[in-house]
């Protein structure tokens, strides 16, 4: 197999359409034409990721999130942008962006992985708009009790929440990564589970609604650690899909460095 027939077949997982000349799912560096043995998987292309990719000897790689810091990967005119592209293409990998149809995948198959490797017990009820995804938990709990399943099960260093933290509730929205605007999400659902959010808006709601006397609560997870279960779950569909090809998952870890407390 050829890493275009791969490309191709990847991106008929989907049943949300997409627009080909408006996705960012797109070869960004390296031949298609090579066959493929050994396919990398990752949330982020590091330059620490790239170099124990090319260590592995893959001949591919498949990324969720930009390279050079643009969502298109616009080439800007930094010197950090030309140094990182330097090391690309002396890695001589194929790097593919694999974002916009993994999450047209029905259920978003980001979410699917969240949800599994979180080991949260329910029903995925429905999308809500692209990225988004209602939740129902089996067994109700407190935004506490559901910040520490996931920080154990997804294995983060932390789960920043606002709002009530002591009330039980059982409706999520699930916006994993950076979903944009989510304080309309209260309307219908408990919790909110995010990557990245707007403090001033989303966070500063759930604030006043708990004060108020609602069961409202964001949790924040930051965008590598709420996606990355996502793109683990994709590495192990492809196994079962592809058994003639090696699959490896590699963590690009959570960008932020250290978390210091006073």
């Amino acid at each position: 197999m050829k890493i275009i027939d791969l490309i191709n077949d990847l991106k008929t997982w989907n049943v949300i359409p997409i627009d080909e000349t408006k996705t960012c799912d797109t070869v960004k560096t390296g031949s298609v034409d090579k066959e493929v043995h050994k396919v990398a998987i990752a949330m982020f292309g590091t330059i620490d990721v790239i170099r124990q990719v090319k260590d592995w000897g893959a001949d591919f790689l498949i990324v969720h999130e930009p390279l050079y810091y643009d969502h298109m990967d616009h080439l800007q005119d930094f010197t950090i942008v030309a140094n990182k592209q330097r090391v690309i293409e002396e890695s001589g990998l194929t790097i593919f962006r694999y974002h916009d149809y993994v999450h047209a995948v029905n259920p978003d198959m980001i979410c699917a992985g969240e949800i599994k490797y979180a080991g949260l017990e329910g029903e995925l009820i429905g999308r809500v708009r692209q990225g988004i995804t209602s939740f129902v938990l089996k067994e109700a709990l407190t935004a506490e009790e559901l910040a520490e399943k996931l920080a154990e099960n997804l294995n983060l260093n932390q789960v920043r929440i606002s709002g009530c933290t002591d009330k039980k509730g059982s409706k999520i929205a699930c916006c994993f990564g950076s979903p944009g605007d989510l304080h309309d999400l209260y309307e219908t659902h408990d919790f909110i589970l995010a990557g990245e959010i707007c403090e001033w808006r989303d966070a500063e709601m759930a604030r006043d609604a708990a004060a108020l006397g609602y069961n409202k609560a964001i949790l924040a997870l930051g965008h590598e650690t709420s996606e990355r279960a996502g793109m683990m779950y994709m590495k192990d569909t492809c196994v079962d899909k592809y058994p003639d090809l090696e699959f490896k998952y590699f963590e690009s870890g959570s960008v932020i460095t250290k978390t210091y407390y006073k």
